[in-house]
């Protein structure tokens, strides 16, 4: 039960104390912050925005804030950007000037969507408040103008509350919520979120809630009926044009571009991180490419090392099959590919989209079943083909290769709103502009 102690001024329910229902993290009880944190500007005159992505599962969440940093770190904007993540791939990346990291110790989620320590033998309440502190550490350093969180309302068992309720006392930063197109079947994403009060944290901390994707493949607003105070937040800023990422890297993909990949025409077959992509990868290496193709397999760093080594025995086997491990931009592979096939994970779906490939998506469907409905609502506008995970087999995917036209192209950019990256920089640009949020008076909670 939560009560409203807040000033007048202030107007919203206090939430100090929002328990995920599974391990609740150490309260603190933060003080308003001191004058100066409402700052000017420094002397170069660039705004500082903080990009946080938990990174439980594949590297999805920390190259799409990579690519964010890019459009945030040039242009009129310019502005200094710090990447938290929980991905220690990250160091991995190319990542654009003015755009520094913390790596957070990771998480990792299991088939049941349980999260666990990756690497540290320490137990999820521990690794959490570890995880939390630092977070609020790197807020109280770097002071940002703008924090944009990636997807996760509160972060992982409520990781975020304390830098959230200490941004909320303090003033002088905007909080966004940056959400992929789809987070998983309507009625799961309300129980969730009913669970996890992140109504509440909506209500009390944030600003804005910026959608990456286009309301005509999907709209979230009604498909997770959304309160109307919620919904009056949301911004649609429509796919993200993964075209611009061979913008800062065009030199390194090039070079890694040109070691991997094969004379002539080849197929690529994309997993992700590779922690689940074991039947896609294993199929598509059995699969019969079509005559005078190739095929390139990307296996992520998280799949596991038997898989791997299963992989390149087949390849041993098949002078047409190439396997790679890792790529850290495997963006210029996929533009000269014939075709694509891959799980159905946002940042490879809009790199699908955006170099209008066709593709066959074979969707995760466990425990979320985010990458089925989106591979579902994008092959109803006819910009991909899908494959149930059911339906997976090397036959199948063989079939698929066969039928596929010389040339064919989704012309995806036509029928979906691509320009992700222009409005986000447009947005953020707004909320720059905007007075800085003052700040408010301590919080109590009712036991």
């Amino acid at each position: 039960m939560f009560t409203n102690t807040v000033s007048d001024r202030c107007g919203e329910p206090a939430i100090a104390e929002l328990n995920a229902g599974r391990v609740p993290v150490p309260a603190v009880n933060v003080q308003p912050g001191p004058r100066e944190w409402r700052r000017p500007r420094d002397n170069r005159g660039k705004p500082r925005i903080l990009l946080y992505s938990h990174d439980t599962m594949g590297l999805g969440h920390i190259r799409r804030n990579i690519l964010l940093a890019q459009a945030l770190t040039s242009g009129q904007l310019a502005a200094d950007v710090l990447l938290i993540t929980g991905a220690r791939e990250a160091g991995r990346f190319q990542l654009p000037r003015s755009c520094d990291v913390v790596v957070l110790p990771a998480l990792c989620k299991d088939a049941d969507g349980a999260y666990g320590a990756r690497h540290l033998s320490l137990p999820l309440c521990e690794i959490v408040a570890l995880r939390s502190q630092m977070v609020l550490a790197s807020i109280k350093s770097f002071r940002p103008d703008l924090l944009i969180i990636d997807n996760v309302v509160r972060g992982i068992n409520g990781e975020l509350d304390q830098a959230l309720r200490y941004l909320r006392d303090s003033g002088g930063t905007r909080c966004v919520l940056g959400m992929r197109d789809i987070r998983d079947e309507p009625q799961a994403v309300r129980h969730e979120w009913e669970r996890a009060h992140c109504y509440e944290a909506l209500r009390n901390y944030y600003h804005e809630v910026w959608v990456y994707g286009d309301p005509r493949v999907y709209d979230p607003r009604s498909e997770y009926s959304l309160p109307d105070d919620i919904a009056a937040k949301v911004r649609f800023t429509g796919y993200l044009d993964q075209r611009a990422r061979l913008q800062d890297t065009a030199r390194t993909a090039g070079e890694n571009n040109e070691k991997i990949k094969p004379r002539g025409r080849f197929g690529l077959c994309l997993v992700g991180g590779g922690q689940d992509g074991a039947a896609l990868a294993l199929a598509f290496a059995q699969a019969v490419y079509p005559d005078d193709t190739s095929g390139v397999i990307i296996t992520g760093p998280y799949m596991e090392v038997t898989t791997r080594e299963r992989l390149q025995a087949i390849a041993a086997m098949r002078p047409e099959l190439r396997v790679v491990e890792f790529m850290s931009e495997p963006t210029e592979l996929l533009r000269d590919a014939a075709f694509v096939v891959t799980m159905g994970g946002y940042n490879t779906v809009c790199e699908v989209l955006s170099f209008e490939k066709p593709a066959l998506v074979v969707p995760r469907v466990v425990p979320r079943r985010e990458q089925l409905i989106r591979a579902e609502c994008l092959r109803e506008i006819g910009v991909i083909d899908m494959l149930h995970p059911e339906q997976l087999s090397p036959q199948n995917l063989s079939v698929w290769m066969d039928k596929l036209e010389a040339g064919a192209s989704s012309h995806a950019r036509h029928l979906i709103d691509m320009q992700g990256l222009q409005r986000i920089s447009e947005f953020t640009a707004a909320n720059l502009q905007k007075p800085r949020p003052a700040a408010a008076k301590s919080l109590r909670v009712a036991s």
